[in-house]
C-alpha cells in the first residue's frame, strides 16, 4: 500500500516535471489549479520548491504568475505561504502585472495591506496603466505607513539561507579566548574569560572585547600570554589567548620584577 503511494506521488512529479519543461501550455486540473498551486496550497513545500525551480527554467514568469492568481483570488494564505518560500513579491506575471496591482484591480484591500506590509512596491502602481480607483490614494499611504511599523511575513528559505551562510563561516573563522587583566597578577578569583571570534581589524577586536566585559577597551593594552604587546591582529591565530591590560597593571608586574630580582642578588652576595 505504502509502495504504490509512493509510486503516485512521483508518477505525479514526473508527470509535472514533463509539462513544465516540454509543454507550451501549463498543466491543470479540472478547477484550473497548476500542480505548483496545489502544492504550496497543501503546504507540500518540497515538492513545490522542485516544481518551481524547474518551472522558472522554461518560464520567467512562474513567481509573478503565481503571487498575481494568489492575489486575483484574494487568498493571503496562499500568499503568505508563497512569500515564505522567498518568491520575490514584486515579480510580475506574464501580462506584466505585479500582485499588487492585480490586487489593487480587483479591490481586494485587505490583499493590498498584507503586500505592502511585505514590501511591495506602490511606486510601480501605474506603469501599467492599471485602473481601480476604488482603493484612494489616502488608504494606500495608509498602508505604506504601517508597512514601517507593521510585521512582515518573514521568507524561511532567505532565513535558513542567511542562518546556513553564518553557521558556515563561523564554522571555520578563527576563535580566540580574551581575559581581563595581566596574565601574571590574575588569580582564581579573577573574572573568567571570554571566547570570541577573531575579527578582522584591531578596531573591531577592541570593539568586541569592550562589549564582553562592559567597559571601555579603545585604550587598553593588548598582551599575548607571554607578555609580548599584540599591535596588530595579524599575529593572532586560532585558539590564542589575549589579556587586556591596563598602564598600571604593567608597573606593578614590573615591580614585582625588580623586587625579585633584587632579592636574588641579596641571597646570592
Amino acid at each position: 500500500m505504502l509502495a504504490t503511494s509512493m509510486y503516485k506521488v512521483f508518477a505525479t512529479i514526473l508527470h509535472s516535471f514533463y509539462f513544465i519543461l516540454y509543454s507550451d501550455s501549463p498543466l491543470t486540473d479540472a478547477e484550473g489549479n497548476t500542480p505548483l498551486w496545489n502544492a504550496i496550497v497543501a503546504k507540500h513545500h518540497k515538492i513545490f520548491s522542485l516544481l518551481h525551480q524547474c518551472a522558472c527554467v522554461s518560464n520567467p514568469y512562474t513567481s509573478g504568475d503565481l503571487l498575481c492568481l494568489a492575489a486575483k483570488r484574494n487568498d493571503p494564505s496562499t500568499m503568505r505561504e508563497l512569500l515564505k518560500q522567498g518568491l520575490d513579491i514584486n515579480s510580475i506575471n506574464h501580462e506584466g502585472f505585479a500582485a499588487l496591482q492585480i490586487a489593487i484591480v480587483e479591490n481586494h484591500e485587505e490583499m493590498c495591506r498584507l503586500l505592502i506590509m511585505n514590501g511591495a512596491n506602490k511606486e510601480k502602481l501605474n506603469s501599467h496603466g492599471s485602473g481601480a480607483r476604488e482603493i484612494n490614494k489616502e488608504t494606500l499611504e495608509e498602508m505604506n505607513q504601517q508597512n514601517h511599523v507593521g510585521h512582515s511575513t518573514t521568507s524561511n528559505a532567505m532565513i535558513k539561507k542567511e542562518k546556513m551562510s553564518n553557521m558556515q563561516e563561523n564554522r571555520y573563522a578563527p576563535r580566540i579566548s580574551t581575559y581581563k587583566g595581566h596574565p601574571l597578577l590574575r588569580n582564581s578569583s579573577s573574572e573568567s574569560g571570554k571566547l570570541i571570534f577573531l575579527p578582522s581589524t584591531m578596531q573591531d577586536l577592541r570593539e568586541t572585547i569592550g562589549k564582553k566585559f562592559g567597559i571601555d577597551a579603545r585604550n587598553k593594552i593588548l598582551i599575548t600570554e607571554d607578555g609580548a604587546e599584540v599591535e596588530t591582529i595579524d599575529v593572532l591565530r586560532d585558539n590564542d589567548k589575549l589579556f587586556l591590560v591596563e598602564e598600571e597593571e604593567f608597573m606593578l608586574v614590573d615591580k614585582k620584577f625588580k623586587d625579585f630580582c633584587s632579592q636574588s642578588d641579596s641571597e646570592a652576595a
